[in-house]
């Protein structure tokens, strides 16, 4: 539902919203004046929500699940955004609580694209608070081509201090990439990274 230029996929004074799925298509909800979330309490716990944006421009941020007011037990986590096209201007998170109490990490995945529609060139102010990042990349990028770009002016991590975060890229065995071209999963000037990367190519690592 919608409430104060918000869309929600599941809403929680107190307590849980887990299990939730927004769908955003371009053509059918074109543009939001607000900010998607997959799952929000107020005071709680928001886990395994889902946000799927195929197209259109949403004005504000993503967030798989969000707490407004967190205590050290709290969880965000466990939540999927799924990128296929479209333009998101504000930040892209995982989860994600307010006053920064709580995991919101653990879990967290971020999808650009699917093995049935990879994609590149895609664009959103940031990325926050994700565990695993999973890049589908059509066989027809070239050398120098960026799939996700990052543009906003401030810090970007990728992992924690308790967990390297897990990159894989996926790329069609029928590319035309040559040995030793270059392809920017994230192109954005500078990322504080502790990750693992793994390339799989026609299916193979």
């Amino acid at each position: 539902f919608s409430e104060s230029g918000n869309t929600y996929g599941g809403y929680a004074k107190n307590g849980t919203a887990s299990s939730n799925t927004i769908n955003v298509y371009g053509g059918y909800l074109s543009a939001i004046e607000g900010s998607i979330y997959g799952g929000y309490v107020s005071s709680g716990t928001a886990v395994g929500n889902a946000v799927n944006i195929y197209g259109g421009t949403v004005g504000g941020c993503v967030y798989g699940g969000c707490i407004q007011t967190g205590e050290a037990a709290s969880q965000a986590t466990s939540n999927t955004v799924s990128f296929y096209g479209g333009t998101i201007i504000g930040d892209i998170c995982g989860g994600y609580s307010c006053n920064d109490m709580g995991d919101v990490t653990t879990g967290n995945t971020l999808n650009i694209g699917s093995a049935d529609s990879p994609v590149s060139g895609l664009s959103a102010a940031n990325l926050v608070n994700f565990q695993n990042l999973n890049f589908y990349l059509p066989s027809s990028i070239t050398s120098g081509a960026s799939v996700l770009t990052l543009t906003a002016d401030k810090a970007t991590t990728l992992g924690s201090a308790s967990a390297n975060a897990n990159i894989s890229a996926y790329l069609d065995g029928n590319t035309s990439l040559a040995s030793g071209s270059k392809v920017y999963l994230i192109n954005k000037s500078s990322i504080d990274a502790a990750a693992t990367l793994t390339v799989y190519t026609g299916g193979t690592a």
